[in-house]
C-alpha cells in the first residue's frame, strides 16, 4: 500500500457515501483538470466551457467576430497539508494500524465529519474510537448458528433434487451469472458461514463478479472461517452428508 492507494480508497469512500461514481485519475499526486471557458467579452456569464484547449479553439473559429472571448482556468494542484497527511496515514496503516481496515476507517469518518470528512480530520480520535466499537460489534453479532447451517445443507440437496443436479459438486460449479452457491446466498437461501464453508473446503471459487456482490462475505471471511473451526466436528459430519 502506498500514499497514492490511500488517497484512492478516501475517494472511493467519499463516492460510496455521496453517491457520486468514482472516476480515478490518472496521476498522483491528483490535479484537477484545465478547463477552458468562452464569454462575451466584458460579460459574466459563460457561454460555453471545454476540456481541451482544441475543443475551445475549434468553437471559436465557428463563431469568429460575434465578440467571443476565450479564457484558460489552469487546474488546482493537491495541497502539500493533505500529501503530507496521506504519507502519514499510510505509513501508520503500514504500522501501528495494521490490523485496521482503511475502507471502514474511512466510512467512520464520513458517518461523523460527512461529506466535510477531509484531510484534516484523518487523526480524529473519535474516528479510531467509533472503529474500535464498531469493530467489536461486528465481531459479536458475526455468531454462528448450526440450525442456520442445517438449513442451507436442506436447501442445497433440495435443490439439487429438483433441478436433476448430478452431484453436490456439479452444484457447487454451477454458475447462473454468479457462481450458484453466490446467487443462493444473495436470494437468503443459504448462509454466509456455509458459503464460507464451501470456499474453505474449495468446493468453487470465486471471481472477481462474485467477489464484487458479497463484501460481508469476503470482508469477514478470517472470523466467519475462525468460527467454523470451532465446530469442525459438525462441519466434518456436514461435508460427509453432501458428498
Amino acid at each position: 500500500m502506498s500514499a497514492e492507494d490511500i488517497y484512492i480508497k478516501f475517494q472511493k469512500a467519499k463516492c460510496l457515501y455521496t453517491g457520486i461514481p468514482y472516476h480515478p485519475h490518472k496521476n498522483f499526486p491528483p490535479k484537477e483538470p484545465d478547463k477552458w471557458s468562452i464569454k462575451k467579452q466584458g460579460a459574466k456569464r459563460l457561454i460555453r466551457k471545454f476540456d481541451t484547449f482544441e475543443e475551445a479553439d475549434a468553437f471559436m473559429k465557428e463563431n469568429r467576430g460575434k465578440g467571443y472571448h476565450k479564457q484558460h482556468h489552469k487546474g488546482k494542484e493537491m495541497h502539500p497539508d493533505y500529501l503530507e497527511a496521506l504519507e502519514i496515514l499510510y505509513r501508520r496503516f503500514s504500522t501501528v494500524w495494521a490490523n485496521m481496515d482503511i475502507e471502514r476507517f474511512f466510512a467512520c469518518g464520513f458517518e461523523i465529519f460527512g461529506e466535510r470528512f477531509c484531510y484534516l480530520n484523518f487523526f480524529d480520535q473519535r474516528i479510531t474510537r467509533l472503529y474500535i466499537n464498531k469493530d467489536k460489534n461486528r465481531k459479536l453479532n458475526i455468531e454462528l448458528s448450526k440450525k442456520d447451517l442445517i438449513d442451507s445443507i436442506k436447501f442445497v440437496l433440495k435443490y439439487i433434487k429438483e433441478n436433476n443436479i448430478r452431484s453436490f459438486s456439479v452444484y457447487c460449479l454451477s454458475r447462473d451469472g454468479y457462481a450458484l452457491p453466490v446467487v443462493h446466498y444473495l436470494k437468503n437461501n443459504i448462509n454466509a458461514h456455509f458459503l464460507v464453508w464451501l470456499l474453505k473446503e474449495r468446493m468453487f471459487r470465486l471471481d472477481d463478479n462474485d467477489r464484487s456482490v458479497i463484501p460481508y462475505v469476503i470482508e469477514n471471511y478470517r472470523i466467519i472461517s475462525q468460527k467454523l473451526d470451532e465446530v469442525k466436528d459438525f462441519c466434518d459430519k456436514m461435508k460427509e452428508k453432501l458428498l
